[in-house]
């Protein structure tokens, strides 16, 4: 682990510290409530089926990340309505992008699937597109490549500390022991094997008989 608590071996990548942050399940639908205007405790509790307790406890830590907020609106007793904060509402073309793949792929036969509108753009559907900011030009997956070498897509580096294997000809090094499949190639006295382990005993006349 490096001095800034990024681990060198592993890529280095916002989805993956965004993830730890709101990829658990009930994260980004407290995100999808609040956007809906849903401010109150049990309100987001019955819209999104979360328990109680985890649902505090995501609350907690949105807060804590600076993704939500709250503000009281009763002190007796004291009850909390929570908001999203500027960096929360960056998050919701995430939640745009997601309900487009969820529509296409798993609920289009949704009898009425939810939808928004901008400002003044009444009967408008949303789309959310990804747009270079240069050129204006709406891009796809298909249209990006890696602006770099990816160190990542190439053959793991050996490990630190550990040899690389070395390469032995098939004829082998001058004066090292040819392999074991030559033996047999070898002379031995009558009544031996090369295969000592099975050699056959010695018969009627030959040395060592009884």
């Amino acid at each position: 682990m490096g001095s800034n608590g990024v681990d060198p071996s592993r890529r280095p990548c916002s989805v993956a510290a965004t993830l730890e942050l709101v990829g658990e399940r009930w994260s980004l639908v407290v995100v999808r409530e609040l956007f809906y205007g849903v401010r109150r405790f049990d309100g987001i509790r019955r819209a999104t089926g979360a328990p109680r307790n985890m649902l505090a406890a995501r609350l907690r830590t949105l807060q804590e990340s600076g993704i939500v907020d709250r503000r009281p609106y009763t002190d007796r007793p004291l009850r909390y309505e929570y908001f999203l904060t500027a960096a929360g509402l960056e998050l919701v073309p995430v939640l745009l992008t997601l309900q487009k793949w969820g529509d296409t792929h798993l609920t289009g036969n949704l009898t009425m699937p939810l939808r928004h509108a901008h400002d003044g753009g009444a009967g408008h559907r949303l789309a959310p597109d990804l747009v270079c900011t240069t050129c204006g030009v709406t891009v796809t997956a298909r249209d990006l490549t890696m602006a770099v070498a990816d160190p990542w897509a190439g053959p793991a580096p050996a490990p630190a500390g550990r040899a690389s294997p070395r390469r032995v000809s098939a004829e082998g090094r001058a004066g090292s022991r040819p392999p074991q499949g030559h033996d047999r190639d070898r002379p031995h006295p009558p009544g031996t094997s090369a295969h000592p382990r099975t050699a056959r005993p010695p018969g009627p006349g030959e040395p060592g008989s009884r």
